[in-house]
């Protein structure tokens, strides 16, 4: 298996000194390459005709418009007749 990360090994200059983090990280990356599951690669972006379909199987909101709370609202207050 190639190291997408393995050219970082070849930048390095001549008597460096491996570092505490570079060993963690070396180490991490090793336990993450045994232990989690690689996935193959999938077909890329979706086609118009898989996105309308999964725009469709998705259920259309109840009571109108959702506003954000999070942002003050641009319009000012609402004038109520």
């Amino acid at each position: 298996m190639s190291e997408p990360y393995g050219f970082h090994e070849k930048m390095k200059p001549a008597g460096h000194q491996t570092t505490a983090f570079e060993k963690a990280n070396a180490k991490a990356k090793a336990l993450s390459i045994k232990h989690l599951p690689r996935y193959e690669a999938d077909a890329g972006a979706f086609t118009a005709t898989e996105f309308n379909q999964i725009k469709q199987s998705v259920p259309m909101a109840r009571g109108g418009v959702v506003r954000s709370m999070l942002l003050p609202l641009m319009a000012g207050p609402k004038n109520n007749p």
